[in-house]
């Protein structure tokens, strides 16, 4: 009898373990962001076709959501803010939002900033890893990258200029 409870209570553990590993934490994705399908550039073109307006920034991240890796593409046609939710395999709208925002945002111009992968490979230099997350906004008159870079669920942030590839941070 009590040999029958211990492999009941033996197979219950195992099945919530291996139940809980499988679900991993989404906060540890991380991804070779040379296998994205879509890139920052069609994201951009797809979310200007939905809504109308310039670049206000872009980010690249885990959808926990969604489950999936999208970009979150803000664009600003006068004082309507939008996001749209880009998925990074199909390059499919999976969402917009729109407000309306009365404070000036200053908007960029993806052409005059270098492209994300080439920031990667700057960051890749300092801590070999996949990416977590990356995002490009103006701060403060500099236009920037963030990036955190993952590797044995350990990560390492970057802030990079934009335009002359120089760490900040």
């Amino acid at each position: 009898m009590m040999n029958k409870y211990i492999k009941q209570s033996s197979a219950l553990v195992l099945g919530a373990s291996l139940l809980l590993g499988a679900c991993g934490n989404e906060d540890d994705k991380s991804v070779d962001y040379s296998e994205v399908k879509t890139d920052a550039t069609q994201a951009i073109e797809t979310a200007q076709k939905e809504v109308k307006g310039d670049l206000e920034s872009i980010s690249f991240d885990y959808d926990d959501k969604e489950k999936k890796w999208a970009y979150d593409v803000n664009l600003r046609d006068g004082n309507e803010s939008h996001e749209v939710t880009v998925d990074a395999v199909s390059n499919k709208v999976l969402k917009k939002e729109s407000e309306k925002e009365n404070d000036k945002e200053t908007t960029i111009n993806y052409k005059d900033v270098t492209p994300v992968e080439d920031i990667i490979e700057v960051a890749k230099k300092e801590y070999n890893g996949d990416v977590k997350e990356w995002s490009l906004d103006e701060d403060d008159g500099v236009v920037k990258y963030d990036v955190e870079l993952a590797k044995d669920g350990k990560s390492k942030e970057f802030e990079i200029d934009a335009k002359t590839k120089e760490i900040i941070k």
